[in-house]
């Protein structure tokens, strides 16, 4: 058995269009339990559990039984789906700050978002319980199939879901490319949803479907690239959403840099899909000790519906400290 797990703590200033600036404090905290075992065939079976430990929830929330052998890895349990894990996201997050997966003051923590992040719509399934296939990797190409049924009889099933509600059937298609070519990274992936959408009564039961690209190119310690993804709604008078995400990384030393840049290219018109809301995130972190990361971030967006909480723009700038262990 072994055990891990992560801490991350902040402060920040946020300064928002909508409400007097203010001091935000951050944490989020996981311990990981890791089992394995292997048969004499040479088979692995495994588990994972991970426990929030910060926040008001102590549960798990993520508990998955694995089995990988030559045949790959299958994965039964609450975890991310394939779309999420294989098709990548956008360059330019550091430790702390990206505008396209969400992390950050103003784009995910204190429950901020602003504008909508590209991982938050159609290709995270989220914690529902699912059955996950991944192949095994070869010359760098990898490509994985999951299944959740949704219902709500299930096994219990109540991990939040990004598609749809809880309840929302998914099968998903991912798969990713990395390899190097002397000086030169290459980094592809790709992921393919379908759903059945319970949250609107016009149009309810329809199936939807969500798409995403990316692709990022490394050299000297310099990496560059972009996300795109798309979610088409069956469902009348829902528009469907569509997203841009470009960012350059540079990591020298134990130091680390980032600037990611996000838009939305079109929005159905809720409060986080709105066409032209965009954001900008940039970074630095400092690798202090082995499993301590050090870091600061400064972040803008603008939002083209004013936000019930930020308003029509918001910026912020924190400093935080990230444990490994």
């Amino acid at each position: 058995m072994r055990t891990g797990g992560f801490m991350t703590a902040g402060i920040g200033y946020v300064d928002a269009d909508a409400h007097n600036a203010e001091i935000e404090v951050v944490n989020d905290a996981e311990v990981i339990f890791n089992f394995t075992l292997t048969a004499d065939n040479g088979i692995k079976f495994g588990a994972k559990v991970e426990f929030e430990a910060s926040g008001t929830s102590e549960n798990a929330d993520e508990y998955v039984a694995t089995a990988q052998g030559s045949f790959g890895r299958l994965e039964i349990g609450r975890e991310d789906g394939v779309h999420d894990r294989l098709a990548g996201e956008a360059p330019g997050g550091a430790a702390f700050t990206s505008s396209a997966d969400g992390d950050g003051f103003i784009f995910d923590y204190a429950s901020k978002e602003m504008p909508f992040n590209l991982d938050s719509e159609g290709r995270d399934s989220g914690d529902q319980l699912k059955i996950i296939y991944f192949t095994p990797k070869f010359s760098g190409f990898q490509a994985g199939f999951s299944y959740s049924p949704g219902g709500a009889g299930n096994g219990g099933n109540d991990g939040t879901s990004n598609i749809g509600a809880n309840d929302a059937e998914v099968i998903e298609f991912g798969a990713a490319y990395s390899n190097t070519f002397g000086d030169f990274g290459l980094d592809l992936g790709a992921g393919y949803s379908t759903f059945q959408d319970n949250r609107f009564a016009v149009g309810k039961g329809d199936r939807d479907q969500s798409y995403s690209f990316m692709a990022a190119v490394s050299y000297a310690g310099f990496k560059l690239g972009g996300q795109y993804g798309v979610t088409e709604y069956n469902d009348a008078g829902f528009d469907d959403v569509e997203g841009l995400g470009l960012g350059v990384e540079y990591a020298t030393g134990p130091w680390g840099f980032g600037l990611q840049y996000t838009v939305m290219l079109g929005g159905n018109g809720g409060d986080d899909f709105q066409e032209d809301d965009w954001g900008l995130s940039a970074g630095v972190d400092y690798a202090l000790a082995p499993g301590v990361t050090v870091g600061a971030v400064v972040e803008y967006g603008e939002a083209d519906k004013a936000d019930p909480v930020l308003g029509d723009n918001a910026w912020a700038v924190g400093v935080f400290t990230g444990l490994n262990f």
